[in-house]
């Protein structure tokens, strides 16, 4: 659902196929007219934006934008003043409790690992609250951390805990996976091999969405991306559409100066 007020440019199963409903992909996720933020302070603004199974939306921005509090919204972990969020037409309980046991995943930009615990532990956590549990799929999709299963998740690189992190994420079987920054400090090559995972991962069935500071990696292997600026949809639209207004490289280039 796109926002009325926003710069749009267009109308905007996993493996073993639980991603399925009556016929139907399960996984839209359709936020509307969200305002949210802190305490008694909003930080975004009447946004609206759709999440559709097997592709990926992603949320650019400057920093500062709100994109991190968008997510945290729709995961009951900021607060959210008015507007509504819906799972395949269903209101959501915004309590992270409850959105896991639906299919809602989320990993934060931040402390997402528990740094004292191995591997497979933080992996095995992954799958308490739903009850599911795709571990062979994880490790056949990050097969680096199967070879590091019995290590301590302090110990790993930083793309390494990113994957356990997606990896942690993925053990619920999840139908929505919300993803804050996951390419953060990671060299290009592991960012693009990372990307490469999501797409596979989408088109499996899974509703992805992405917050990346990267616009390249964005443009490259979204489905469809939102634009925020100043806590509000400034614009919408494809990869291409999106590559070519006018007002998007000045966008960032103004954060800088």
């Amino acid at each position: 659902m796109a926002s009325s007020d926003a710069g749009k440019l267009q109308d905007g199963s996993s493996p073993d196929g639980s991603a399925k409903m009556a016929g139907k992909e399960r996984g839209l996720l359709v936020v509307d007219k969200i305002t949210a933020g802190y305490r008694s302070q909003p930080i975004i603004f009447d946004i609206s934006a759709t999440f559709k199974p097997g592709s990926i939306t992603t949320v650019i921005g400057p920093n500062g934008a709100g994109k991190s509090t968008l997510f945290k919204a729709v995961f009951g972990v900021a607060r959210t003043f008015s507007g509504t969020v819906t799972l395949d037409g269903e209101p959501m309980s915004l309590k992270p409790r409850d959105l896991v046991r639906k299919g809602v995943a989320y990993v934060p930009q931040l402390r997402n690992i528990f740094s004292t615990m191995t591997v497979r532990e933080n992996l095995e956590i992954g799958h308490f609250v739903r009850g599911k549990s795709s571990f062979d799929h994880v490790i056949k999709l990050f097969p680096d951390l199967g070879l590091v299963l019995g290590k301590h998740a302090g110990k790993l690189s930083g793309g390494q805990r990113n994957m356990l992190a997606i990896g942690r994420a993925l053990m619920s079987d999840p139908v929505v996976l919300l993803l804050d920054e996951s390419t953060g400090g990671l060299s290009p090559l592991l960012a693009a091999n990372l990307w490469g995972h999501l797409v596979a991962l989408a088109r499996s069935g899974v509703c992805i969405g992405v917050i990346e500071q990267n616009v390249q990696l964005a443009l490259k292997n979204s489905d469809y991306v939102y634009l925020l600026t100043g806590g509000r949809n400034t614009t919408e639209g494809t990869p291409t559409e999106l590559a070519e207004h006018q007002d998007l490289a000045q966008v960032f280039l103004e954060t800088r100066t």
